[in-house]
């Protein structure tokens, strides 16, 4: 069995630096006593996120067109200067993008990549896109080439804790640009359920041969737990954990592929709230073959990692 990673990798002639490098910084002491109680850290905004956009559930048949803006917290990560699509991800906070961590296997450095915000066709000049740069959030001179955040303990060898974040060099006024919003995160006390309406969307390969699609495609697929994502690959080199959830039908008639990595699944809960459940990671080597589906990385098992990157690199 050939396993692939459904990223579309351009090869960039940098090096990999570990992400052991990433330390939190420390904070000096006071220089005198003060009987003030210390100020609290500001909450995280994952809290702030919108679960309320449209999506139109009337084209749902197969990977289809997403209607410009239908999926406002999509981004597409590029190579800098070629504009070259690389992999999915989703705005989480003004600041912040939520993607997969093998997406940064040639490389971390911020010349390398950029943000594409409120994207729809990847070959066209649209309204409401915007290129962003990245921060670089290293805080030591040997990382001082740092911009991406990957999980301390992801394996490179069996994708275990797939999962990276990227700080945005400046935040997004999202007042401002009301098209935009951030994605609400599946809670840890949301359980998967089949009868989810869950929808996959990304700019990967599609059944044309491409290696990208120029227009965001969304597609409906059903959701499995973490048991049932084991049963479907327990012939897999590849382990999978309480920590992945598995999208596809099981028929091999549909399902996402190279260049959807670190992009969502979102699935409509039955207060009617749209939640993120997780994060493209690895499927099949053709994509689509009869009796597997792709598996992500659920991101509820993650939220703590999230909000300590996040506060910790704020």
């Amino acid at each position: 069995m050939r396993l692939i990673l459904i990223s579309f990798f351009f090869l960039v002639s940098v090096a990999l630096i570990s992400a052991d490098g990433i330390k939190s910084p420390s904070c000096p002491l006071p220089s005198t006593p003060t009987k003030d109680k210390p100020k609290e850290k500001p909450k995280s905004s994952l809290k702030k996120c919108s679960s309320t956009f449209e999506v139109d559930l009337n084209r749902i048949y197969g990977g289809q067109d997403a209607n410009p803006m239908e999926f406002p917290h999509q981004v597409s990560l590029q190579v800098r200067f070629l504009d070259s699509h690389i992999c999915g991800g989703t705005l989480i906070d003004q600041q912040w993008v939520l993607t997969a961590a093998h997406c940064f296997s040639r490389g971390r450095y911020p010349f390398s990549w950029q943000v594409k915000v409120g994207e729809h066709n990847l070959k066209e000049k649209d309204e409401t896109e915007r290129t962003l740069r990245v921060k670089r959030v290293s805080k030591t001179m040997y990382e001082f080439l740092i911009n991406v955040i990957v999980h301390e303990q992801y394996n490179r060898t069996n994708q275990v804790n797939d999962i990276a974040l990227i700080q945005l060099l400046e935040p997004i006024d999202l007042e401002k640009e009301k098209h935009l919003k951030t994605v609400c995160l599946a809670d840890k006390n949301v359980v998967v359920r089949e009868e989810y309406y869950c929808m996959a969307s990304g700019w990967g390969r599609g059944n044309k041969g491409r290696i990208v699609t120029e227009v965001l495609q969304k597609l409906k697929q059903p959701i499995h737990n973490s048991t049932e994502c084991a049963k479907i690959w327990e012939k897999s080199v590849w382990p999978v954990t309480e920590n992945h959830i598995c999208i596809g039908d099981l028929q091999g008639s549909k399902g996402i592929c190279n260049g959807d990595s670190g992009g969502p699944i979102q699935c409509r809960l039955r207060t009617g709230e749209w939640v993120q459940f997780g994060i493209a990671s690895w499927t099949i080597r053709d994509c689509i073959s009869k009796g597997y589906a792709a598996v992500f990385t659920g991101v509820s098992g993650y939220l703590d990692w999230i909000d300590k990157q996040m506060e910790t690199y704020g």
